[in-house]
């Protein structure tokens, strides 16, 4: 959920920055769709093939858990939709994975992709709306799509109730620029509303999806807003550039660090025959995927990294 509400940041940031700054609001759409083609594509056909080749690995030596013959029951019927059915390959091809309820391989995490690209295909006409009246855009869209939920069901009422959780973060680019707070008080804002995001969504297991949403859209919300808030001299410390650098690699980390704990599982399970707990194993599962992101993100990611956003102000950089 946090993903969403950094992708709707800072897709939505040029334009917040243009409105900040009083500028003329445009959106370049053949700029828009190239640059987000280019971003996306190639890391994710990577993690397609690194998924295929691990899977194809581990079907053969150990094909136990691919076959959801081992485990207990949540991992059965986990690596039960995991295979390479057409119901799997085809949407997958078309860059919308798990969209008929199968996964691409061992990819269960490739899901939140497609609905990505379906926001970002949305973007430029809810840019239109934005651009005639930027509160309509922001709040009769969720509104309207919150009832529309209703008249849908599957997979495409999920897509359509979380786009809210996306444009918090477009709404929380807008709120940055025009405010350029970095005072304790928009920071201690922040963090109440990630806050109360956090105790809401472990209260809403039986209260249904709308308030499943709600609670994501203060828990990112609140989360990037808050990190949003401080100063550019606070992201130069030690801790923060770490997580820069991890975040500058978190797409590739995220997209091929599964196929590498599933084939972990697999033998786990040939060798044990029983699901461990032990902390050496999942240390072990974390160096392993860990190493084959980074591995990935240097073959593949980092040559369509795109130049950073400036914010320019005394405090932001």
């Amino acid at each position: 959920m946090v993903f969403f509400v950094l992708s709707g940041f800072f897709i939505h940031l040029r334009a917040a920055r243009a409105t900040a700054d009083g500028e003329p609001v445009k959106l370049d759409l053949g700029s828009y769709v190239r640059r987000r083609v280019h971003r996306l594509v190639p890391p994710y056909v990577l993690a397609l093939f690194v998924t295929l080749c691990l899977d194809a690995l581990g079907r053969h030596f150990w094909p136990g858990l691919y076959h959801a013959q081992v485990g207990d029951i949540l991992l059965k019927n986990s690596f039960s939709k995991m295979g390479y059915e057409s119901a799997a390959v085809v949407p997958a091809a078309v860059f919308l994975p798990s969209m008929l309820g199968q996964h691409f391989g061992t990819n269960g995490p490739l899901w939140s992709l497609a609905y990505e690209v379906v926001y970002y295909a949305a973007y430029p006409f809810w840019f239109k709306l934005y651009r005639l009246n930027s509160g309509a855009a922001f709040l009769m869209i969720p509104m309207a799509l919150f009832c529309g939920t209703m008249a849908l069901s599957g997979w495409f009422a999920l897509v359509v109730s979380h786009y809210a959780i996306w444009l918090t973060g477009a709404a929380l680019a807008e709120g940055v620029l025009r405010l350029r707070n970095t005072s304790w008080h928009g920071r201690v804002c922040c963090g109440s509303v990630f806050a109360v995001g956090v105790v809401l969504h472990h209260s809403t297991t039986t209260l249904g999806l709308a308030w499943t949403v709600i609670a994501a859209m203060l828990f990112g919300g609140g989360l990037v807003g808050l990190f949003a808030m401080f100063s550019a001299s606070f992201s130069t410390r030690l801790p923060m550039r770490t997580l820069e650098y991890f975040g500058i690699r978190s797409y590739t980390l995220y997209i091929v660090h599964f196929p590498v704990l599933a084939l972990l599982s697999a033998w786990v399970f040939a060798v044990v025959e029983e699901r461990t707990a032990t902390g050496w194993l999942a240390l072990a599962g974390f160096l392993l995927a860990l190493g084959a992101g980074l591995g990935a993100f240097s073959l593949c990611e980092r040559y369509f990294l795109h130049a950073r956003i400036r914010i320019s102000s005394p405090e932001h950089s």
